[in-house]
């Protein structure tokens, strides 16, 4: 139909329109992100790591991409450390009332004993709790204090606290001027001597999970409370110095992981590539909808719509759906570690992560200057609003392409009220989603991959370019356990495979 359109010997001037309005009429009439975002979630759940879900979200993958016509695929394997989760216990052992805590003043009766108010209080007390990924099995016993988002200063301002529980939350550290991940909390909190690391969610009764250490075993147990949890412990603390018990029984294992790919082949120049990325894994306490079924989806509906009108592509569009970015960007770093010496050849890099919303798009631009302008323009072109960051940001997939030089985006959107605020918590389900916002996602993101095709590539940074644009982040790295360039240790891409 492309070539019919074009006229006979399928040559025009405004190729790059054409594509650009064919693939908008097949999303917009006959969107399939919806429901193949209901197959990866119901079929295969959170599918976390080394999971018999993200095993089936892997054959549906596979039958799809060759159902939609796309070519070249396959699955290629890395091995990494696989992390196990067992069951988890936090437990209040101790309440030593401060004097005269009960009496006038207090919030005991006057007159109480120092005793019955110590023992009727708080001790004993079971909260529910459950580790964080790359948590090691332990069994602690400590004074808890409270340290708050857990940034330098946090730390600084709580003292020593060798020998102690810590309580973290999940906040932004004021004035710190950049994200602060939980990896980087853990890691201050180990180098500070804390003996275990209680995550405290401020959001509503719902505990929110997430990696500790990227492709390695932490130092000391990690487990996650709810707000309110954690505010129970901090009013039992007013009483006086709280001791508690953390328990975690995790494991630890040598695992296979898969990166799916599948091309749709440019007609005119095919050696150049744009890849076009969204990690398949979620956590294992959901269905990891949002983050990032929503962006495998919303990247496979832009594979289904640009494979039916293949004749217009002039490069090579690579879809990558990688595995492990949760705990440690395993997948990509593997992948970027087997494909360095194709990376002149990939022009751009398009990542996509948590998406299918519907709500305003944006992009983080990865400190190309160049690639800000180009989305800028893309825009008003569109006449779609884009949120544009600028910075550097090494915490999901287009990174380990970053370190080769290659211009990248992640993109993203806010959910349909404006918020993902339930992204790493149980709540984040199939239901949340919407046919209207993966249809809205998918468009935005194959109307932008059209005019990268078309578009002169942006010119790839320099090693000593890159290098220059991650120096601030050296010390963040240390304190995450990551190598100095922010990549995960221990990775071995193992090469290719196709499963049947």
């Amino acid at each position: 139909m492309s070539k019919e359109l074009l006229g006979g010997n399928g040559r025009s001037p405004d190729r790059r329109s054409l594509l650009d309005k064919m693939i908008s009429g097949e999303i917009v009439t006959a969107c399939e992100a919806y429901d193949n975002l209901r197959v990866l979630c119901d079929e295969g759940g959170g599918r976390f790591g080394g999971s018999p879900g993200e095993i089936r979200a892997r054959d549906y993958l596979l039958q799809k991409l060759r159902e939609y016509g796309l070519e070249n695929v396959h699955t290629e394997e890395y091995s990494y450390t696989g992390w196990v989760r067992g069951p988890a216990a936090l437990k209040v052992t101790t309440v030593a009332q401060a004097a005269g805590y009960g009496h006038a003043g207090g919030y005991g009766h006057a007159g109480a004993s120092s005793e019955v108010a110590g023992q009727s209080h708080g001790v004993g007390r079971a909260f529910p709790c459950f580790s964080l990924p790359h948590s090691p099995a332990g069994d602690v016993e400590a004074e808890v204090v409270f340290i708050g988002p857990g940034g330098p200063r946090e730390f600084e301002e709580a003292g020593d606290v060798r020998g102690k529980a810590v309580i973290v939350t999940n906040e932004a550290s004021p004035g710190l001027g950049r994200m602060l991940h939980r990896s980087e909390k853990y890691g201050r909190a180990v180098k500070a001597g804390a003996t275990a690391f209680i995550y405290m969610r401020t959001g509503s009764m719902l505990a929110e999970t997430g990696t500790v250490r990227h492709n390695e075993t932490g130092a000391i147990p990690a487990v996650s409370i709810t707000r309110e949890a954690g505010m129970e412990i901090r009013r039992l603390m007013e009483r006086g110095p709280v001791r508690v018990r953390v328990t975690t029984t995790d494991d630890v294992k040598p695992l296979v992981g898969w990166n799916i790919i599948g091309d749709v082949s440019g007609t005119g120049s095919p050696g150049k590539v744009i890849l076009v990325g969204a990690h398949l894994d979620g956590h294992d306490i959901s269905q990891a909808a949002a983050d990032n079924g929503g962006g495998s989806a919303v990247i496979l509906e832009a594979a289904r719509a640009l494979a039916k009108h293949k004749d217009l592509v002039p490069k090579t569009v690579r879809f990558v759906w990688f595995t492990g970015e949760e705990i440690g960007l395993l997948g990509s770093n593997c992948y970027a570690q087997a494909h360095a010496g194709e990376a002149e050849a990939i022009e751009f890099v398009f990542n996509c992560d948590v998406a299918g919303g519907g709500g305003t798009p944006g992009v983080t631009t990865m400190g190309f200057e160049e690639t800000q302008k180009r989305f800028r323009q893309y825009s008003d072109e569109m006449r779609t609003p884009l949120r544009i960051g600028a910075g550097v940001m090494p915490y999901s997939d287009m990174y380990p392409f970053h370190l080769l030089g290659i211009p990248s985006v992640s993109f993203g959107s806010s959910g349909p009220d404006g918020s993902w605020n339930f992204i790493h918590t149980a709540a984040d389900t199939f239901d949340k989603m919407t046919p209207r916002g993966l249809m809205l996602d998918s468009l935005v993101v194959a109307r932008l991959l059209t005019r990268l095709l078309y578009d002169q590539a942006i010119p790839h940074k320099t090693p000593e370019e890159t290098a220059a644009s991650i120096a601030h982040l050296r010390e963040v790295f240390e304190f995450e356990g990551r190598l100095p360039n922010g990549a995960s240790r221990g990775l071995n891409p193992a090469g290719r495979s196709v499963p049947t």
